[in-house]
């Protein structure tokens, strides 16, 4: 038995199985820790999340979904496994560029709330100082008319 698990870890292709299934195991485990200490946020925690499920499925079924690869394309095993890889980061870099995309606008629409707030707040201000400059004079004439009424 012993001689016949140390005969399959010796083969390439179990080894990348092994290895494949690990790493998918692997990013799960980080991702729910990150997820437990806060410092993923849940909505891009779920893409990490079904990385690491899709990275372990591959893992344990990989002749199910390259077969199906050469057989529709004709590449090599190689090949195919690349191009699946290069695939999928090319997916995840178009959903980090959605999102960048997303905090970039937010952050100039806020920039711009922030600079109409302080030239309201300028403007605002301008107001009320040059209103206190006038009360006084104001009031100073009123107590002038009420002491020389009576």
């Amino acid at each position: 038995m012993v001689e016949y698990l140390q005969g399959l870890l010796r083969q390439p292709m179990v080894m990348i199985q092994i290895m494949t299934v690990g790493l998918g195991l692997i990013i799960l485990l980080l991702t729910l820790e990150m997820i437990r200490r806060d410092l993923l946020r849940t909505a891009y925690a779920l893409i990490w999340l079904l990385t690491g499920i899709a990275v372990a499925i591959v893992g344990f079924w990989p002749d199910f979904f390259l077969n199906r690869l050469i057989q529709l394309t004709g590449m090599d095993r190689q090949t195919a496994m690349l191009f699946v890889v290069f695939g999928f980061m090319l997916v995840l870099l178009m959903q980090y560029s959605i999102i960048i995309s997303r905090v970039s606008n937010r952050t100039k629409h806020l920039a711009q709330d922030l600079a109409i707030l302080r030239q309201q707040l300028t403007e605002h201000l301008e107001d009320d100082h040059q209103q206190s400059h006038r009360e006084p004079a104001a009031s100073s004439t009123r107590a002038d008319r009420v002491k020389a009424e009576p």
